[in-house]
């Protein structure tokens, strides 16, 4: 019964690897199937030695819960393509949020055995912390799977998901010493009230915190993108205004030169070579130059001929 109890506890970690692979479906470095056999298989080895390990010590779960949680977060990266910054942001914040399950089993555990100490959980307050565990995959596994995984698939920048590392950091440290280490603590004057009260809060300001970081993370986003076009509107503006001007300058041309070929017939008539060279000279020099035509693509060729004017510009010549 108390090993069943000790394994029950770890089980929280295969909710938890759902709920980080999720976000992460499109950055897998193998095939899903395969990445599910390897999670499975460590997850097989790592829960009931996790367990003895418990049983065998006599220190609190979290002991061994933490080295767990390194060696799986070395596993998680390595399966990953992204940086390191955006692996560790999504494995924190799920560790976090997995911290809450542990926290409200114990507020059930303090009820049943009040005499009994964070050292020695029962079965079925483990047994309650797996299916909040798993009520949580259900509550949040289309938001990881939709939301989040278009958030980590557009948002590349290690700056902003490092930026929110320190958030799931405080919410596991805050979670961890919260535990009394004796239950008969939890029933002294209020203390009982006052830590089921701060799990509601905790858990609705870790809630509230992540969700206003998703809406940031989009709106910037989409501004960015905005950007981006207007950009190139404008460089395919610049593109237009100058084929409109080149087409303006050879109807002018065209207007010009039944005139020009009657000035030419003339001095070729006169035999005057020299006036008629440094004419024809003149008129080809006159002559607009065309855009030049990279591809067939009207918005690329517009950005090409956009920054080759630029160059020009400056002063910057092609080698």
């Amino acid at each position: 019964m108390k090993f069943a109890a000790q394994f029950m506890q770890f089980m929280v970690l295969i909710p938890a690897a759902i709920l980080c692979f999720l976000p992460m479906k499109d950055q897998l470095t193998s095939p899903p199937k395969k990445i599910i056999a390897r999670i499975w298989l460590v997850l097989t080895i790592l829960i009931p030695v996790s367990a003895l390990i418990f049983m065998a010590g006599n220190f609190p779960a979290n002991y061994v819960m933490l080295p767990d949680i390194a060696i799986l977060y070395l596993f998680y990266h390595r399966s990953l393509n992204t940086h390191w910054a955006t692996s560790a942001s999504v494995f924190l914040m799920v560790a976090a949020l997995m911290s809450f399950p542990p926290n409200i089993a114990l507020c059930i555990d303090c009820q049943i055995h009040p005499q009994e100490t964070l050292l020695s959980p029962c079965l079925v307050a483990t047994t309650v912390q797996f299916a909040i565990s798993v009520v949580f995959v259900l509550l949040y596994f289309l938001i990881f799977k939709n939301h989040f995984s278009e958030l980590i698939n557009s948002l590349n920048s290690a700056y902003v998901w490092s930026a929110t590392l320190p958030v799931p950091l405080i919410f596991i440290l805050l979670n961890i010493m919260m535990q009394p280490q004796k239950y008969e603590t939890m029933h002294v004057n209020r203390v009982y009230r006052m830590y089921v009260a701060y799990l509601l809060l905790a858990f609705f300001l870790f809630n509230v915190i992540y969700l206003i970081f998703y809406l940031v993370a989009v709106i910037l986003l989409r501004n960015a993108k905005t950007e981006e076009r207007v950009r190139l509107f404008e460089m395919q503006e610049s593109q237009y205004l100058a084929q409109q001007r080149y087409i303006t300058e050879s109807a002018k041309q065209r207007h010009d030169f039944r005139q020009q070929l009657h000035s030419l017939a003339q001095m070729a008539q006169n035999k005057e070579y020299d006036a008629l060279t440094s004419h024809l000279a003149n008129c080809v020099a006159a002559i607009p130059e065309s855009p030049t035509c990279y591809c067939r693509n009207i918005p690329v060729n517009a950005l090409l001929n956009y920054y080759d004017h630029l160059f020009a510009s400056q002063g910057i010549t092609k080698k």
